[in-house]
């Protein structure tokens, strides 16, 4: 599935240095390309994927290619780990 960004709600922030368990997280508001119909997405990627996800290019315009299936956390609100950013 393609979606466009229309908002980024929170920009990406590292994880915490010691030890690095954390996840990068991102949370924006999407448009899916086929339907028209917009829902937030939570992006998430561990540290060590981040510059192959490419989770710092998310921005405003443009487009991301989902894998489905997506984890719908609530209604029209998803997680999704794994993305490519086309710019």
């Amino acid at each position: 599935m393609f979606v466009q960004v229309e908002e980024v709600i929170s920009v990406p922030k590292p994880p915490p240095q010691r030890g690095r368990t954390g996840m990068l997280l991102c949370l924006a508001r999407c448009r899916a390309r086929e339907e028209g119909s917009t829902f937030l997405i939570l992006f998430s990627v561990p540290p060590h994927d981040a510059m192959n996800a490419g989770i710092a290019d998310l921005r405003v315009g443009c487009s991301v290619a989902l894998w489905e299936p997506l984890l719908e956390v609530s209604s029209g609100e998803y997680l999704c780990s794994r993305f490519v950013v086309v710019l």
